[in-house]
């Protein structure tokens, strides 16, 4: 035990005989394997209060016993380095700091402290939770589009799709990574006609009608295509394509259901009108027989 308590010591004496650790930016302790706090410089203090002698984890964190996850523990545990995220409340609100703890050891070997650098991340981490607040939200939009959306890269390989695309296509699930011809239909090369792949090539956007097919290849739909290029704001360069799709099944069934209602409706009108046509050739017939009886009647 006084070997041990020595080693510290002189850890100490040295540190602060050099003063290196407090012209650090970043926080530093080191606490002994109970935990208690032997050093803190300046920028620790700073962060936490002066609580060398005290128990870290009831004066950082307000703790009955070590913390969950505590990267220290792991350090103690296995000897090797250990990093975490913590949130600490403070008067100025939540904060958050990346704690790195590694293992301090006497001549030895033996490990016989802690040291932890403690970086204030709060900035670092609400602007990661706003990005990723704004992701979600964008997701949410591109989840909600009740038409097909699907982000092809240069090679037409699907790199992204909303639900619709998933609900249409759930029979080749997984999409992602697939080629777009292989995935929607069935094909090992590019289809004959594909908006994409003219997008790709001219950097415009595109329109086609493509088919709707089952797992078994076999047409059951018709889909509106439309294909617009990705442009690297950067580069200018084109990067990929997004296609933008919408189920018209219904709607060509219905416009072929109206034209064949149109034809046997055209079909009827000729009909109808050789027939008045003919009744008006034989009534004028019939009045011609008429007026020839009454004129040999005189």
């Amino acid at each position: 035990m006084e070997q041990k308590t020595s080693s510290i010591s002189d850890i100490l004496n040295k540190l602060e005989a050099h003063g290196i650790l407090d012209a650090i930016g970043d926080g530093v302790s080191i606490q002994d394997t109970d935990f208690r706090v032997l050093y803190q410089n300046k920028s620790h203090k700073n962060f936490m209060g002066d609580h060398i002698g005290e128990y870290c984890y009831k004066s950082f964190a307000n703790n009955s016993e070590t913390c969950e996850g505590c990267p220290l523990v792991m350090v103690f545990k296995d000897g090797t380095v250990h990093t975490a995220v913590r949130s600490i409340p403070m008067n100025t609100g939540l904060r958050y700091f990346e704690i790195t703890a590694s293992p301090l050891r006497s001549a030895s070997g033996k490990i016989v402290a802690g040291i932890e650098i403690v970086r204030d991340v709060t900035g670092h981490k609400l602007k990661d939770e706003e990005i990723k607040k704004n992701e979600k939200f964008l997701n949410d939009i591109f989840d909600s589009i009740q038409d097909g959306v699907s982000v092809l890269d240069k090679d037409m390989t699907i790199i992204r799709v909303n639900h619709a695309m998933e609900r249409w296509y759930s029979h080749a699930m997984p999409l992602i990574g697939k080629k777009c011809y292989t995935a929607y239909h069935g094909r090992k090369t590019p289809c004959d006609v594909c908006p994409s792949a003219e997008t790709l090539q001219d950097g415009k956007s595109s329109y086609n009608v493509i088919p709707k097919r089952d797992s078994d290849g076999k047409i059951i739909g018709w889909f509106d295509l439309y294909s617009f290029p990705i442009i690297d704001t950067a580069t200018h360069e084109l990067t990929g394509v997004i296609e933008y799709v919408r189920d018209i099944t219904e709607k060509r069934e219905v416009e072929a259901s109206l034209k064949e209602r149109v034809s046997e409706l055209e079909k009827f009108y000729e009909i109808a009108v050789g027939r008045e046509f003919k009744m008006k050739e034989l009534k004028n017939e019939i009045q011609k027989l008429k007026d020839e009886i009454h004129r040999l009647k005189k």
